[in-house]
């Protein structure tokens, strides 16, 4: 099953939604009892039941069940600062279905898709919960205000992604490569600017640091923003890893690595090695990461570095000037890792695509 991570265009529907203001206000519990954090969101466990708290609103509500005998409620992240994205394994219905679920945490509505004989891959927008569903049956874009678009009909369709409001996937051609498509969403809510994380207190067995913001904690890994860089601390051991200066900013955490960016470039540091590659960048260029890979567009054009051979050289997937960069990850026919697929949209407004597999560490 693809995954997607943090082409031929073609012409797609519209999903129309409007954001709500915000307020402000206090919720949730100490971070150590957290299940999931972000600046805006903390989901905690009460009674038996997940509960998150948008701290924009002060509003707390229950998503899912803690953990039961038919039910855990797994959470895969926050996309605009307030849809929640979340994974109710064994809630899908009779036959125990994993519940793929994004919430509205002002307005509590929901999209929603059931993972049941078939699996499932997922990726969010502000608002919109893309799938494609297993044994093919198309892609699809169901927004929490109601709206269902179909961007795919085809059987096999899948490797979904997204870079900003474009979508991004692949269809089986008849031959040996899939055809790569592409839409783009109009109508998906701005997401809200970037909130301060409060001040990160204990979680396990990384200590309080009264100068680090709290930007993520996940149960596994906490990471902060400091004065001098972002730091990732492992809660269960303690181990800490330091990137960047004043200017670095966090961008994505995988099972694998942390991504940054900074004024002038992107990094991909690796955590079992410690080893960190880094792509020059001017600000706003695009750039992604996945578990093994950075991908970024440089003055040189597009460019994919891997994490695992951090003294190679840089691979040059697209000479010219690109945009709406994006990568899922794809089991591999022939090994158990996933490769990472690549897509992006060059110059000349055609989206296109490039798998990278992965390799050893060295």
């Amino acid at each position: 099953m693809p995954r997607a991570l943090l082409f031929t265009a073609a012409a797609a529907g519209a999903v129309a939604m409007m954001p709500t203001p915000a307020t402000a206000a206090t919720c949730g519990v100490a971070q150590s009892r957290a299940l999931f954090e972000t600046p805006e969101v903390q989901v905690f466990a009460s009674k038996g039941k997940a509960v998150a708290c948008l701290r924009a609103t002060g509003r707390s509500r229950v998503v899912g069940p803690r953990s039961s005998g038919r039910a855990t409620t797994l959470v895969r992240g926050v996309a605009g600062g307030r849809w929640l994205s979340i994974v109710r394994a064994g809630a899908g219905g009779t036959d125990q279905a994993d519940l793929h679920q994004l919430i509205d945490l002002r307005s509590g509505r929901r999209a929603q898709v059931a993972e049941r004989r078939n699996r499932v891959e997922t990726v969010t927008l502000p608002g919109v919960l893309i799938h494609a569903l297993g044994e093919g049956r198309g892609v699809v874009a169901r927004s929490t205000s109601g709206r269902t678009v179909v961007l795919s009909r085809v059987k096999g369709a899948e490797g979904i992604a997204a870079a900003g409001n474009r979508v991004y996937w692949l269809e089986p051609s008849g031959g040996s490569d899939p055809k790569v498509r592409s839409a783009r969403l109009s109508g998906v809510p701005t997401a809200a600017g970037a909130a301060t994380g409060p001040a990160a207190q204990t979680i396990g067995s990384c200590p309080a640091d009264a100068d680090g913001r709290l930007l993520l904690h996940d149960r596994s890994r906490v990471v902060t923003q400091r004065p001098d860089g972002v730091r990732v601390c492992n809660r269960w051991t303690g181990k800490t890893w330091n990137v960047g200066d004043a200017q670095t900013t966090f961008t994505a955490l995988t099972t694998a690595g942390v991504a940054y960016r900074s004024p002038t470039s992107a990094g991909l540091l690796r955590f079992s090695t410690s080893a960190r590659v880094e792509l020059p960048l001017a600000a706003d260029a695009p750039s992604v990461a996945s578990e093994a890979f950075l991908v970024g567009a440089t003055p040189d054009g597009l460019r994919a570095a891997n994490a695992a051979k951090s003294t190679a050289p840089a691979e040059v997937l697209d000479a010219g000037s690109v945009t709406d960069v994006a990568a899922a990850l794809v089991p591999a026919s022939d090994r158990p890792e996933d490769d990472t697929v690549v897509y992006w949209t060059d110059a000349d407004g055609k989206a296109r695509t490039a798998t990278l597999p992965v390799t050893t560490e060295g």
